[in-house]
């Protein structure tokens, strides 16, 4: 039998991943790790370690079932700017018992949820958090951009609009 870390996904299209598809789709980083389940078991709520292929691109992560392909769910990185969203080695996530998951630990902090995964060895999860941080400050630098053209944009506005319209003054009406 193959070890998680040779599997590649056979299938990464179907009807589910193609909704969940990330409008820039260009790939940053992928391969296996394992990741930490959400432990939404139905009677005993484990936290699982499962094997996932992993595909890194510059708007989510998306994890696949690392033997048939199917895509099991990602996680929006759009709204991560600060690379303190990412946790390296977090104290409350270390190894215990006998599963197959490393003790090379990251978790990584959204507004809206958290993942936590495990790489093989050390090379390998310096090289996802790398890949992680440029994908961070790639979203920092579009937000700053971003609010820099809106700003621009703003006081163009406003000086235009005083431009054209000199009676207008703070919000008072001014007559000459």
């Amino acid at each position: 039998m193959d070890s998680p870390s040779s599997q590649r996904p056979m299938n990464m299209t179907n009807s589910k991943s193609s909704q969940s598809r990330p409008s820039s789709p260009r790939l940053v980083k992928a391969g296996t790790a394992f990741k930490k389940g959400s432990g939404g078991g139905f009677l005993i709520h484990r936290h699982n370690w499962k094997p996932r292929y992993l595909v890194l691109t510059l708007d989510a992560l998306l994890y696949f079932d690392h033997q048939d392909g199917h895509l099991k769910g990602s996680v929006d990185l759009s709204d991560v700017y600060d690379t303190l969203a990412l946790e390296i080695m977090p104290k409350d996530c270390h190894k215990t018992g006998h599963s197959a998951a490393s003790e090379w630990r990251l978790r990584i902090n959204t507004p809206s949820r958290q993942f936590v995964m495990a790489a093989s060895c050390e090379r390998d999860m310096r090289e996802w958090v790398e890949a992680l941080l440029s994908v961070f400050r790639a979203n920092e630098r579009r937000r700053s951009d971003t609010n820099r053209r809106q700003q621009a944009t703003s006081s163009a506005v406003s000086s235009q609009w005083t431009t054209n319209h000199p009676q207008v003054l703070c919000g008072t009406t001014m007559t000459f």
